[in-house]
Formats: structure tokens, C-alpha cells, sequence
């Protein structure tokens, strides 16, 4: 018997049980996996590093985060970013252009297309509240694809070659800074949303963790592990019941030590990606709107791929380890993950949507092969000599579902969006697609975790 029973021991839920211990509260944490930490996931190397093989980057303005970090006493510091950033597209090789906000082309002309572009799309997300179902004209931005409004956009502007690549970069973009999927897939509505609520002005991707950001989720549950708080690992949540004087939460084990059996709580927080809290059986039965909402959040579609090596030559070289490509290629963005000084050097390559559905039909040995082929092609042979290669396909995590987040087709938010956050009786909804800020961010975890920590909180007094 515990205050407050949590299924879910990602950062949300371990964010929640913080904050009700830290009142006083009795908490127990129930996580399906054999360790705490959901999307967060790192890695020692050889060379004494590490990588991080879900989230990683820290923003200069996501407080909450820091917030944590300084808690558990983890350092910052800034990505390498100094040098050129390599381009490509059209299977032509350039070295990219940029911008004082960070966008890139291949010229002047590209990055003044882009930037109207840009500008264009921000106008448009200025409006969006953080309920996107009650912004101005919410029904008609939510009936189309942000694919769709762009082609519509590069078509009214010409259809030259400068608003082409326009068209491209933007696409690209919200593949690899928003949730992680096809732009011809996620609702024109979602992607505004996201656009206002993670202001890349912010700097989201300024900073990494020394040890890894994959390092948190084990030190909270250390440290929360010294409070009254009792965390089960390789322990399912299969069902949850809202009873008159409290919940009962009920679980299969799933691995060695798990627990099977019923947790009694007076509250319950679900911290998880929506559409996994369908695969749960409630009573009462969930409402309509919240059972067709979890049908219409799917993940996003990311494999992440660390390369490591002795050092990072391609500094010496006058590179800056970043690398975005077009459909000629499978991996479309590369970003330098490594330590500021010393080594290991650590390449880290995403494979996204239609790409990552074609490589993930192929053997280990040939997904391998096209990734080095791929970071040759950006950085040079040497590339090829890489040290360790360690991959993460998340869309084959039965426990995630995908890469980095949820996001609404079309209609998702408009029809259901209102049942994201709303209890369930005694049930409460978190996880980073429930944050009004910094969605699908460690930032929004945090935030969410906390909210809905806070209204219970009021609950118990």
C-alpha cells in the first residue's frame, strides 16, 4: 500500500515519485523493463566515454532538466559544433551555408528562401494555445499534413530550385527536432504545436551530459530508493482498477526478480507513451475519446547510431561532426556526440521513416555497411574505421514503440486531443506527450511527472 502507485520508470515517472517524496509521500514505482529509465538509455565505450542512446541533448532554456542535473550533480557541457557542416543533396556533396538561426543550404539564395519558409511556419505556430484544439481555425490546420502545407507553399513560391530545397530542409527538420515523423504524416496542427512549444531560438540541442544523460534515470531511482519509494523492475502493469477508497494495480513479471501481483495505492499515475497505455485493462473502462486517442498516437520512426573512434579526426580536418541528407541517402542527420577534449570521437547518425523501413529489412552486417558507406560519404574513408558501432533501433522496442515521441495525424488533436491529459477517476496521465512545454523533451517529462504530482498532491493534503 503506498500514497500513489506509478507505472512507468522513465523520467516522468521518476519525476512524479521526486516530487510526492519529497512531500512526504509513499510512493511505489512499476517498470516493465529491468531497469529504470524508459527513452533514456547510455552506454559506456571503449576509451573510458559513453554514449547516449536515447535522448541526449539539454537546452539552454529547459530549466527543469538542469534543475535535476544539478540535483544529481551532473555536469554540462556544449556540443561541438565549431567547423563546417556537411550538406547533401540532390546525391551532390556541398559544404552547407548557415545562417545566424542555424539554418543551412547550399547558398545565399537557399537560406533566404528557407528562412521566409521558416518565418511562414512560425507565424502560423504563434498562435497555437497549449489545449491545440482551441487555437484559431484548429479544425482546418488539423485536416492536412505539414508534407502538404509545405508542398503547397513551394508551389505558390514558384516551385524554383531555391524553394525545392525550401521545402526539404523545413521537412527535414521536423523529422529530426520534432517528434520523428513523415511530415506527410503528422497533422499541420501537431507540428505548429511543437514549433511553439520548443522554440528553437531556445537552443534545445546546446548541451550533452558528462556520463551520459542515460546516467539520470538510475540516480533517481537510487536516490528515491533511500526515501519511501519502492521501485519493481521487470514488473508489467496488465490492469488498474479505480475503486471507491483508492486503486489496485496489477502486474505480470517479465524478467528475473519481477513481481506479479497487486499494488494498492490511493492514486495512480500512467507515465508512458500514450498509445501503450491502451495495452492496459482499466476499471471502469476508459472513456471513448481517451480509448480512440491511444489509437491515434503513434511513435516516431528512428533508428540512433553511435560510431566510435580513437579520436574525432574530422575536427582536425575543420569539421564540425554535423551532417544532414536528403532521400539519397540513409542516414539523413549525423551530429558529433563526443567529449570536448580528448576521446573517444563519437559520430551519432539517425535513419528515419522511409529510409529506416528499408534499412530495417536488411541483415546487421549490411545495415552496418550503409551506415559507414554513408559516413564516408560525408566525412571521408576514414569513417569506415570505426572502433565500435552501436546501434538502437527503437521502432522494434515493444516497450517504446519508436523514436522520439507520439505525434496526431491529422484530426488526432481536433476530435481526441482533450482526453490527453484528462484523469481517469483516481488514474492520472503522464509522460512527455502530456507536457505543455518542451513536448517530448526530458523537459517536458519533468514537467509532466511534477503536474500531475502537484494536483494530487492537492488531493491528499
Amino acid at each position: 500500500m503506498a500514497d500513489v502507485v506509478i507505472a512507468g520508470a522513465g523520467l516522468s515517472g521518476l519525476a512524479a515519485a521526486l516530487r510526492l517524496t519529497d512531500a512526504g509521500k509513499s510512493v511505489i514505482v512499476l517498470e516493465a523493463r529491468e531497469k529504470a529509465g524508459g527513452r533514456m538509455v547510455h552506454q559506456q565505450v571503449a576509451g573510458g566515454g559513453w554514449v547516449d542512446l536515447g535522448g541526449q541533448w539539454v537546452g539552454r532554456t529547459q530549466h527543469n532538466i538542469r534543475r535535476i542535473a544539478h540535483r544529481l550533480n551532473i555536469k554540462l557541457f556544449k556540443q561541438y559544433t565549431l567547423g563546417t557542416t556537411r550538406l547533401s543533396y540532390g546525391g551532390v556533396l556541398y559544404d552547407a551555408v548557415e545562417s545566424a538561426d542555424g539554418t543551412l543550404g547550399r547558398d545565399g539564395n537557399d537560406l533566404k528562401t528557407t528562412e521566409l519558409l521558416q518565418s511562414t511556419l512560425s507565424d502560423l505556430a504563434a498562435g497555437i494555445p497549449a489545449k491545440p484544439w482551441h487555437a484559431p481555425r484548429a479544425e482546418e490546420l488539423d485536416q492536412g499534413t505539414l508534407g502538404q502545407w509545405i508542398d503547397q507553399w513551394v508551389r505558390a513560391y514558384h516551385g524554383n530550385a531555391s524553394s525545392e530545397y525550401a521545402g526539404f530542409f523545413v521537412g527535414w527538420d521536423s523529422r529530426f527536432n520534432q517528434s520523428g515523423g513523415s511530415p506527410w504524416e503528422v497533422s499541420l496542427l501537431h507540428s505548429l504545436f511543437e514549433t511553439k512549444v520548443n522554440p528553437a531560438d531556445e537552443d534545445p540541442d546546446e548541451s550533452l551530459c558528462v556520463g551520459g544523460a542515460g546516467q539520470i534515470p538510475g540516480l533517481l531511482a537510487g536516490l528515491l530508493e533511500t526515501r519511501n519509494c519502492e521501485i519493481f523492475t521487470n514488473s508489467r502493469v496488465v490492469a488498474i482498477s479505480d475503486l471507491e477508497d483508492g486503486v489496485q494495480v496489477t502486474t505480470r513479471a517479465t524478467g528475473p526478480n519481477g513481481t506479479g501481483g497487486r499494488f494498492d495505492g490511493k492514486f495512480a499515475i500512467v507515465a508512458m507513451p500514450p498509445f501503450l497505455t491502451g495495452a492496459i485493462s482499466y476499471d471502469p473502462l476508459l472513456v471513448a475519446p481517451r480509448l480512440q486517442l491511444v489509437q491515434r498516437t503513434p511513435m516516431g520512426v528512428i533508428a540512433k547510431i553511435a560510431c566510435t573512434y580513437d579520436t574525432a579526426w574530422w575536427r582536425e580536418s575543420g569539421l564540425s561532426g554535423t551532417a544532414l541528407g536528403d532521400s539519397h541517402r540513409t542516414v539523413q542527420a549525423v551530429a558529433d556526440s563526443g567529449p570536448l577534449e580528448g576521446g573517444p570521437g563519437i559520430l551519432t547518425s539517425f535513419v528515419q521513416g522511409e529510409k529506416y523501413n528499408e534499412w530495417a529489412l536488411r541483415n546487421g552486417t549490411e545495415q552496418r555497411q550503409m551506415v559507414l558507406d554513408d559516413l564516408a560519404h560525408y566525412f571521408g574513408d576514414e569513417a569506415r574505421a570505426v572502433k565500435e558501432y552501436i546501434p538502437k533501433d527503437w521502432p522494434e522496442e515493444q516497450l517504446t514503440g519508436g523514436a522520439y515521441n507520439a505525434y496526431m495525424p491529422p484530426g488526432g488533436w481536433t476530435q481526441y486531443g482533450h482526453a490527453l491529459r484528462a484523469n481517469h477517476g483516481r488514474i492520472h496521465w503522464a509522460g512527455t506527450e502530456t507536457a505543455t512545454e518542451w513536448y517530448g523533451y526530458f523537459d517536458g517529462a519533468i514537467s509532466a511527472g511534477e503536474r500531475e504530482a502537484d494536483e494530487i498532491l492537492k488531493k491528499l493534503g
